[in-house]
């Protein structure tokens, strides 16, 4: 009899056990999630070329010409996701 008592004390905590621990996603809290996300900044490099003019005499004359290029950067990163 006190084996069997046992038996039911030990089958009614395990069958109880998972109502008792709160789960990653239960109806009460949204499960979430990271998700990779690439985005693109966009930055500015300068450059310089040395290109050939003519001066006020007509003769040719090599110059120093900067510039700016836009270049797009690729950025990885992690946002939160909760369904």
């Amino acid at each position: 009899m006190v084996l069997s008592i046992r038996r039911i004390a030990c089958a009614a905590v395990f069958a109880l056990a998972p109502l008792s621990v709160a789960n990653a996603c239960d109806i009460y809290s949204p499960c979430c999630e990271y998700i990779r996300v690439r985005t693109y900044v966009t930055t500015y490099e300068t450059r310089t070329e040395w290109v050939v003019v003519e001066d006020e005499c007509g003769c040719p004359r090599r110059v120093p010409q900067t510039y700016t290029v836009p270049i797009r950067v690729p950025v990885t990163r992690l946002v939160k996701v909760c369904h």
